[in-house]
């Protein structure tokens, strides 16, 4: 087949041509697995060009440039940049599991540095926390970064955003301006602070998408969800290892607030294909980037860290190279956490509405010197800003509920909420000072009381 598309080419600046990142290959969706890539380039003799998987020749002949370009992994959304860049290369060395070296490069085009007024330290810490990331993601799932390098490269217009096709990660310009720049761009102090977490995590979550997305991809748009989930729930990781675990409970707290506040109308699997709500990007935004992860957030805490990690890690070697969907996902589940996980991803992937939870618990004294500690949980299912209530549904989950003795110990009691209605009682040998239900937000829900003593 002979193909030609002249108008592919994107010319942004004189320092910055790129193809659309959308497509521009023939018979080829974003996300398809590219099994064998080996891609030709030519261009004007004064460009630099930034490719896919590893280059593995670059020639001038004339006033041509001739690069040649190979990746030794199956490749999805493959994207070309070219241009004229100001360029710095990172002072943490990613390695693969053997320890080969990695180079990661961050590029951005002269044209925005000038306009832009950035300097190199503001590329440096981007292209640091890229490499760290590479190092700590290896660690985790026990899978190699998938290529052979891994590119940076700004992308001139003004936007906060990152995106990442196999082994180069775009990053919009406003990414590269300080932390305390944007961070007044808020219109209040939360604004501020979700900024700056962002700012903390985009690069960490672009490339968490080296693994969900490049090496594991999406069968089809309706399976699409986890690769944004995944990412997303990796650059949670990358904050409890960088800045420590109120980092991460923070990131948790802001995906439970976003949930709650946007009320997705759209399951997390479906809202890639489906209307979400009103609030239109919110709603979707709310599904796929917050209550996806925050289903992996309440895996761990449900059946801990040690589970958690095998399961994580069985899915990445598992699924390497493949094309999945959310079943996938799940017969993973159950092998990792032992038995029928269906209840737990229909809930929380494939099902919509979230619980509402109204509950009450006190203690009293007991002949025997100990406390009774008692109470009763009710749930019912709700959907959208109105709380229409679903009839017939409810959710099943683990909620602890942390005692507090006065004496300053603690004791945590876990909680099997099944049905309409949870009775519970049980003794602990101290009086309780304070009684947290959902201390750490292990589970996800809307609260109609908040039982603390």
């Amino acid at each position: 087949m002979q193909w030609e598309n002249p108008k592919a080419i994107r010319d942004y600046s004189y320092s910055f041509k790129a193809v659309p990142r959308g497509g521009w290959l023939p018979l080829l969706r974003i996300f398809d697995l590219v099994e064998e890539f080996e891609l030709t380039v030519k261009t004007p003799e004064e460009y630099k060009v930034l490719g896919i998987g590893g280059k593995i020749s670059d020639t001038v002949e004339g006033e041509v440039r001739t690069t040649k370009w190979r990746a030794d992994h199956p490749v999805t959304f493959p994207s070309i940049i070219y241009g004229d860049y100001f360029e710095v290369e990172s002072s943490v060395q990613a390695k693969k599991i053997d320890g080969t070296p990695i180079p990661v490069t961050i590029h951005v085009d002269k044209v925005s540095m000038s306009e832009y007024q950035l300097v190199p330290r503001q590329l440096q810490t981007l292209v640091d926390e890229a490499a760290q990331s590479i190092n700590l993601y290896e660690a985790i799932f026990q899978v190699d970064y998938p290529f052979d390098k891994l590119d940076l490269v700004n992308d001139p217009v003004p936007a906060l955003y990152g995106q990442a096709p196999s082994s180069v990660i775009y990053l919009g310009s406003l990414v590269f301006r300080s932390m305390g720049t944007l961070a007044n761009l808020g219109s209040s102090r939360m604004d501020a602070t979700r900024i700056s977490r962002f700012m903390r995590s985009v690069v960490a979550h672009e490339v968490g998408h080296q693994w969900w997305g490049a090496s594991v991809s999406n069968a089809n748009s309706g399976n699409y969800w986890f690769v944004e989930s995944l990412a997303e729930y990796a650059s949670a990781y990358y904050l409890e290892y960088a800045y420590g675990q109120k980092e991460y409970d923070a990131q948790v707290k802001e995906w439970r607030d976003t949930i709650l506040r946007a009320e997705p109308l759209a399951s997390v699997q479906n809202a890639s294909i489906m209307w979400s709500g009103d609030k239109g990007f919110g709603n979707y935004q709310a599904a796929v980037y917050n209550k996806g992860p925050y289903a992996f957030h309440i895996l761990r805490e449900t059946f801990g860290d040690e589970k958690f990690l095998r399961f994580m890690r069985m899915l990445s070697r598992s699924l390497a190279k493949k094309q999945i969907v959310t079943r996938d996902i799940q017969y993973i589940a159950e092998v990792a956490f032992g038995g029928d996980m269906g209840w737990f991803f229909d809930q929380w992937i494939r099902g919509i509405g979230m619980p509402q939870l109204t509950y009450d618990v006190s203690y009293r004294a007991t002949e025997d010197g100990q406390y009774v500690v008692e109470g009763k949980v009710q749930q019912e299912i709700v959907l959208g800003e109105d709380d229409t209530v679903l009839e017939g549904r409810a959710f099943r989950g683990a909620v602890p509920i942390l005692i507090e003795y006065r004496d300053g110990g603690e004791h945590e009691q876990v909680l099997l909420i099944e049905g309409e209605e949870t009775e519970f009682r049980f003794k602990v040998p101290k009086e309780p000072r304070k009684i947290l239900f959902n201390n750490s937000g292990e589970i996800l829900f809307k609260s109609m009381d908040k039982a603390s003593l």
